[in-house]
């Protein structure tokens, strides 16, 4: 038999013809023949890519390909081939005796691993294999570009010829062999002539034409070979290297050629291409932009791909034929087999028969045990290289191998030994976490036990191959692998799980590696369970969260309803069952697990039944809790102990520790929960009503059962992302918007709304689609469940005008109801709306006014702070309310309510000016009407009912608002020439003017009056002189200031000189201030700048003058 060699190379191997001696075809392989056959016969796809890991044969099939379309080799080669895909794949076997019947041969083109420019190396490659096929073509590379060049020097230029002569002789090497050295694309010499070039030719750098016309070449190439029947088969080996070598903008570039040329070789019919790699194109790009990725995606779909995974047949008749010679000699010396029988006892190998598994991997494997033979490929994927390493391992010398075991000894090649064939010690464990494991453990093994180590090392290799999943590293299947008795693992598993360096994961039925902390964790927990209880409901609480199913849907209503509803599941004991409060609820339904203590605790569940506060869903099992009670305190204890920082600081690897046994905990407290879901334990009532449920299915249609039941008045809202307790933030603004809308417009078509947005949907689902409109005397009309629901509201208000806002909205929320959270504002405000203007709502007493959208929603989620007041007035009082509307100017629909009339009225008043809003100069009648009205701001009913009974008052008391600044001036003017002794305002401001020449020494405010010449508003004009704020803005006490102010001024004015002397007397002469005098200065000084601070500066001068004149 021929010696396996560990690697294929494309150029060396291709004409070999005993290469197909060591090729096994698989069906994997047959897929890539199939792909690459249907190209060259049926004119399919012509670029393929193959992508496998190290050593599963991508280089050999690629080899063997390549030997098949460029029929080079004799008949029988081909016939051996047939033979083989005949055995494996019939579909195969036609397409080969197919492309036996074609004339056209393809010429191998072989491409491995290089880098740079892509049509370089395709065009440099091409010209190589058309050169070693003795084809004559002028083909467009570099290489025959650059001969082409010296030839035509050495005809045209002799001068740069003999230059270039002379720099070959300084480089010590003949024109011949250089020409050689080209035509064999070798990258040294075609660099040396690149930076020769722009010396001969005055700096110009060196250009070649195909850079620029890559396809269009290719495209004259492919068809001169047409003619000769010959074609390319041109293969990238390695195509990850040049992948990995490309960056920025070269990367685009090169990826734009790759797509041009796959897309051409796909429509040429005599050329094809398949690239070879590790993994996809498009993840070689992972980490680069966005724009890089998606270029790589695109050139990906351009190729067929195929995928080449080792599979454990193919693996198998390989290592039989690799362990031939070795097998044959040691059977010889064979003492014992191990039997079929207990093979057969573990899931290694089910996919086959039991001969196989007798003579194809007892007998024929031998000296290697079968478990050795299980882990052997996987350990070769994840360490070596597959077929690689399988025939070194069964075929070399190497130490640890199968031979150098036959001649160390006798007996089985255990799966322990591999640890050491595949130096697993020097192995990168970066993510192999059983691997860090081992190191961490490793030296605290005990030297002198081998067996020790053995497990030890056996538990490492099942971990790190995953094995652990197909079969458990358990007791018997550890001593069946180390090929000892199960008493003598048993003994050292023991001493290993003493010392923290393994452990039997009963969760997972196995033994695993274990890195444990320097703690007893079991003898801390046993000390701490003597001192700790479980309190109250704190049983049930951690029991509940063990729940496999916190809650139940009922689909088949949730699918009538187009809506979520579902019914919790929680645990309780009997005395809970009977006191449970159902407003107390958050889901829709609740389904009782009882628990029971002990023995002493059940009872008839009829009895129980009978008692319930409510009629709930329950489950009354057959066993008590007794055999979980101890789990649970060890589950608290565990779980305070990770919550412990103190404790978990003793050693850094206490917390794991900790984690792995509250797991452990978990699964024992989940297995006592399993048994509530058995059901055949269970003894299940409705209410008062036995019932009978066998399964999950039928405890989801008795949920529905209830829920349709519990819910008969529910309205049907086909609107999934709307119809639930909470919403996305797109679906509130919508919700806001139409709020508003039924707020500020009822009566529009669809509520104004334009197009089919969220806000459209949510109308139509909820409004539209259950017969909700509006008539055109503002009633609404609506039909099925919203009516009902409108009509309870109505009834509740009528029967309790005034009451919490949170009992209206519970009332929606609860049965027969259950209008989820969202959709309860909308209908609250719609099924209201012809009474929402006399529905008013309250906080602390505080009236909430300009309701709209978003202010409705706050409402109502904090409807315990409100209480709402709703008042229903009598037609009498509404005529009178249109009456009181009248005199303003209203119309009789702006009437309709009294809001709109308060805020028809609070507007009035409020564009009056402010004098005439505050002041007291007014008649009794409008004093109280004007106050009634400010007043309707914060109890609009009592104050708008009041205003109403005194319409026919309102025109007069309007009219004497309106005019009073009028009124107003004819006063002051009046009091103004009472005062100056003048007949008019006019002789006043001229015996200023006559004043103003003589006064001089007098201080009188009077005489800085500008004059304007203008004989209008001359009273408004005095008054903002001397007050500093016009008069619109007065009060009565600004009125008082400007009547003292004028009467001292004018006083001022005319002051005779025994007069003048003392007020000159009083402001020149510096007396000295006593004690009490400066405490008095202190305390008045004080008052006028703190008390005083909000009084504008000219009255507090106005306040000072006064003090002194009465002084």
């Amino acid at each position: 038999m021929q010696g396996f060699r560990s690697s294929i190379n494309l150029q060396f191997d291709l004409p070999n013809s005993q290469l197909l001696d060591r090729y096994v075809l698989s069906s994997s392989h047959c897929e890539v023949f199939h792909g690459i056959l249907e190209g060259v016969t049926q004119d399919t796809t012509h670029a393929h890519l193959l992508i496998g890991p190290y050593g599963t044969g991508k280089s050999l099939l690629s080899t063997i390909v390549c030997q098949l379309l460029s029929k080079r080799f004799s008949g029988e080669w081909q016939e051996r081939l047939l033979a083989q895909s005949e055995r494996i794949d019939t579909k195969l076997a036609s397409l080969l005796r197919d492309f036996g019947n074609t004339a056209m041969t393809y010429v191998p083109v072989m491409i491995n691993g290089r880098t740079g420019s892509l049509r370089t190396i395709i065009n440099q490659a091409i010209f190589r294999a058309l050169q070693q096929a003795d084809i004559s073509i002028v083909t467009p590379n570099e290489a025959s570009s650059i001969l082409s060049t010296v030839d035509r020097w050495k005809g045209s230029y002799p001068d740069t010829y003999i230059a270039f002569l002379s720099h070959l002789e300084q480089r010590s090497c003949q024109e011949e062999d250089w020409r050689l050295q080209i035509e064999n694309c070798l990258e040294e010499p075609i660099r040396d002539f690149i930076a020769f070039y722009p010396t001969v030719t005055s700096g110009t750098p060196w250009t070649i034409e195909y850079e620029m016309y890559f396809v269009e070449n290719l495209e004259r190439l492919s068809a001169e070979l047409m003619e000769r029947e010959t074609g390319l088969f041109i293969v990238y080996d390695e195509f990850g290297r040049f992948l990995q070598s490309l960056c920025g903008a070269d990367a685009l570039q090169s990826m734009q050629d790759l797509q041009d040329f796959a897309e051409f070789v796909n429509r040429t019919p005599n050329m094809h291409l398949l690239v070879v790699g590790h993994k996809h194109i498009r993840q070689y790009a992972a980490n680069s932009r966005e724009s890089i990725r998606t270029e790589f995606e695109k050139v990906e779909k351009r190729f067929r791909f195929y995928s080449l995974e080792t599979d454990g047949a193919t693996f198998l008749r390989l290592a039989q034929e690799a362990i031939a010679e070795t097998n044959a000699l040691s059977l010889n010396n064979v003492v014992e087999l191990e039997t079929l029988e207990v093979l057969q006892s573990y899931p290694l190998f089910a996919e086959f028969t039991s001969y196989q598994l007798e003579h194809g991997i007892i007998q024929s494997l031998y000296p290697l045990h079968p478990v050795a033979v299980m882990l052997l490929p996987h350990l070769s994927n994840i360490f070596g290289q597959n077929e690689r390493t399988l025939f070194s391992f069964l075929s070399d010398n190497e130490r640890y191998s199968v031979r150098d075991h036959v001649h160390q000894r006798r007996g089985y090649y255990y799966a322990d030994q591999l640890f050491d064939f595949f130096s697993i010690t020097l192995a990168e464990y970066g993510d192999q976490p059983s691997l860090q494991l081992y190191h961490t453990i490793a030296p605290y093994l005990d030297g002198q036990l081998p067996l020790q180590r053995r497990i030890v090392e056996l538990l490492a290799l099942w971990a790190a191959t995953l094995l652990t999943q197909k079969q458990p590293a358990t007791l018997a299947f550890l001593a069946f692998s180390l090929g000892i008795a199960k008493d003598e693992a048993g003994a050292a598993l023991e001493q290993l799980s003493k010392a923290k360096i393994v452990r039997y994961n009963s969760i997972r039925d196995h033994w695993e590696l274990f890195d444990g902390s320097s703690i007893d964790l079991n003898a801390v927990v046993a000390e701490k369970i003597t001192t700790t209880s479980l309190q109250g409901r704190e049983h049930m609480a951690l029991l509940e969260r063990h729940l496999p199913m916190s809650y139940v849907l009922p689909y088949e209503y949730n699918d009538d309803m187009d809506m979520i509803r579902y019914a919790d599941v929680r645990f309780t004991d009997v005395s809970e069952l009977k006191s449970f409060d159902e407003s107390l609820l958050t889901a829709d339904d609740r389904i009782w697990l009882v628990v029971y203590s002990g023995e002493d605790q059940m009872e008839e569940p009829i009895a129980t039944a009978i008692e319930m506060a409510n009629p709930f869903l329950v489950a009354f099992p057959k066993f008590t809790a007794e055999s979980v009670y101890t789990s649970l305190l060890y589950y608290k204890i565990i779980d305070e102990l990770l919550h412990d920082p103190a404790f978990l600081a003793l050693d850094v690897r206490v917390k794991n520790e900790l984690l792995y046994m509250l797991q452990e905990t978990s699964v024992r407290i989940k297995l006592f929960i399993d048994r509530y879901f058995v059901f055949d334990e269970l003894e299940w009532w409705s209410g008062t009503e036995r019932v009978i449920v066998k399964d999950l299915l039928g405890l989801e249609r008795l949920v529905t059962k209830r829920l349709r039941n519990k819910y008969h008045e529910t309205p049907l809202i086909r609107n999934e992302a709307f119809n639930r307790n909470r919403i996305s933030a797109i679906q509130r603004r919508a919700l806001i918007d139409v709020i508003d809308r039924v707020i500020q417009q009822p009566g529009a078509p669809s509520l104004g709304i334009t197009g089919y947005g969220p806000n459209y949907l949510i109308y139509a689902s909820v409004l539209k689609n259950n017969g909700y409109k509006l008539d055109t005397e503002g009633r609404v009309e609506c039909g099925g469940t919203l009516a009902a629901i409108k009509g309870e509201l109505e009834r509740r208000l009528d029967d309790q005008p005034i009451g919490k806002l949170s009992n209206l909205i519970s009332m929606m929320e609860a049965p027969p109801y259950g209008i989820r959270s969202a959709v309860v504002p909308l209908l609250f405000v719609s099924l209201l709306r012809e009474r929402w203007d006399q529905l008013l709502f309250y906080s602390h007493d505080m009236l909430t006014t300009h309701l709209n959208g978003a202010s409705v929603l706050e409402l109502i989620d904090l409807s315990d702070l409100y209480e709402y007041r709703y008042y229903n007035w009598t037609i009498e009082e509404r005529n009178q309310l249109e009456e009181l509307g009248q005199h303003f100017d209203l119309s009789a629909q702006a009437c309709v309510s009294f809001l709109h009339v308060r805020d028809a009225l609070l507007h009035w008043l409020r564009q009056l000016p402010k004098f005439s809003q505050i002041t007291r100069q007014v008649s009794t009648i409008t004093e109280r009407i004007r106050d009634s009205i400010r007043a309707a701001e914060i109890d609009p009913y009592y104050h708008m009912k009041e205003l109403a009974l005194n319409g026919d008052l309102l025109t007069g008391a309007r009219r004497e608002l309106e005019k009073f600044l009028v009124w107003n001036e004819a006063d002051l003017e009046r009091k103004v020439l009472d005062l100056t002794g003048q007949e008019t305002l006019t002789h006043v401001f001229e015996a200023l003017r006559k004043l103003r020449n003589e006064a001089i020494g007098k201080k009188s405010k009077l005489l800085t009056l500008a004059e304007t010449g203008e004989e209008s508003g001359l009273i408004d004009r005095l008054a903002e002189h001397l007050v500093g704020v016009a008069r619109t803005e007065w009060s009565d006490a600004t009125q008082d200031l400007f009547l003292s102010q004028i009467k001292y001024e004018w006083q001022l004015l005319h002051a005779g000189d025994e007069v003048a002397a003392a007020s000159e007397w009083i402001v020149d002469q510096n007396v000295l201030l006593s004690k009490k005098s400066q405490t008095l200065y202190a305390n008045v000084k004080n008052m006028l700048k703190y008390a005083g601070k909000d009084v504008p500066t000219q009255e507090v001068k106005q306040l000072l003058i006064k003090l002194l004149q009465e002084i």
